[in-house]
């Protein structure tokens, strides 16, 4: 990857993440229950990091979790643990795909992100109840967090290959249904579990919202 890329990936990384901790309430993670459910969390993000599964050169597939981490925590905190995860991940193995801010931007800030506006936006326009949350939110955010996360991946390895470095961008794209399949299912059966057995675990779950009809606002 050219040294001025790398540079402006390294700044975008530091400035998104910067941006999220300015905001973030850390006293939240001072409670032993949210260190917990927060520690849990990062521990199944690293694990999805290191277990991936090479390919090809350059080209290694792995679930996401940003749109769970999103809809369980908020988008700060899921900034958060998957700056850490990436990072952890880049310690484990030596080197996180191309380039540990390239993984944070691709594989956590962009699917955060995704996951976000989705969440707000069906908030917005779609009935309230919870499978529109499950089905819509969690499942069609899985879907939506890895179709952005693939498809940045594929525009990355473009840049890349003309460095000499990196996998084929088609490579990114021919696993991008089945990846996105994957995630949106991983994510919605999370989220259906948790929803039913845990909803005080899902900050984006609101109870007078989904359940009981509660304003828009």
């Amino acid at each position: 990857m050219p040294p001025l890329a790398d540079s402006l990936a390294w700044a975008g990384a530091v400035a998104v993440l910067g941006g999220a901790l300015r905001g973030l309430q850390w006293p939240r993670l001072a409670e032993p229950a949210s260190a917990a459910v927060f520690g849990a969390t990062l521990l199944a993000l690293c694990l999805m990091r290191i277990a991936s599964v090479p390919l090809a050169p350059g080209l290694e597939l792995q679930f996401s979790g940003a749109a769970a981490a999103t809809l369980m925590f908020g988008w700060r905190y899921a900034l958060l643990a998957l700056a850490l995860a990436t990072g952890m991940d880049a310690v484990a193995t030596g080197a996180a795909w191309i380039g540990a801010p390239w993984a944070f931007l691709v594989g956590g800030a962009l699917p955060v992100a995704g996951s976000w506006w989705l969440l707000a936006t069906t908030r917005r326009w779609l009935p309230r109840n919870p499978f529109v949350y499950i089905l819509g939110v969690a499942f069609g955010g899985g879907l939506l967090c890895m179709a952005l996360a693939q498809g940045a991946r594929a525009a990355v390895a473009t840049l890349a290959g003309a460095a000499g470095t990196g996998s084929a961008p088609g490579d990114y794209v021919l696993s991008l249904p089945a990846m996105m399949f994957a995630e949106g299912f991983f994510t919605g059966g999370a989220l259906a579990v948790l929803v039913t057995w845990r909803p005080q675990w899902v900050a984006t779950f609101d109870d007078e919202f989904y359940l009981k009809g509660g304003s828009r606002s």
